[in-house]
């Protein structure tokens, strides 16, 4: 009987967090392993280093927005920990509140994924005009 009197099953602060941050670890990394697969396929034959620079700025793109986002996860999981079993509403309406910073951190990092993406995305542009460029002179 107590256990069905208890009225939520909160879990752990690190469980949270985990969930949390695997969820946006997952969206983010499956959108970079997009763009990656994108650069590895349509890569010019002829320019190397272009080809080695571009893909070494994604992986550092992925690296720091992967990380911000575990870091961004955990942060969640603490704020909704604290906003299920703070006892002093004052607290409480306060970790909601952080809580809901904290979801626009995480707007703002996936803006600037996005910006990474275009980035990327001007730079494979270049690559690709300068082969252009050099298969008409040929």
């Amino acid at each position: 009987m107590e256990a069905f009197a208890t009225p939520e099953a909160v879990k752990s602060i690190a469980d949270m967090g985990r969930r949390y941050s695997g969820r946006l670890t997952s969206t983010i990394s499956g959108g970079f392993a997009q763009q990656l697969v994108q650069a590895k396929r349509t890569a010019p034959r002829y320019c190397a280093n272009a080809n080695a620079k571009t893909l070494q700025d994604l992986m550092t793109a992925r690296a720091q927005t992967v990380a911000s986002a575990r870091m961004l996860g955990r942060n969640l999981g603490h704020a909704e920990y604290q906003a299920r079993n703070d006892r002093d509403n004052a607290r409480r309406d306060q970790s909601i509140l952080v809580g809901r910073g904290l979801i626009g951190q995480a707007a703002t990092l996936y803006a600037n994924a996005g910006v990474e993406f275009a980035m990327l995305g001007a730079q494979l542009g270049d690559v690709f005009g300068a082969f252009d460029e050099t298969e008409e002179e040929a």
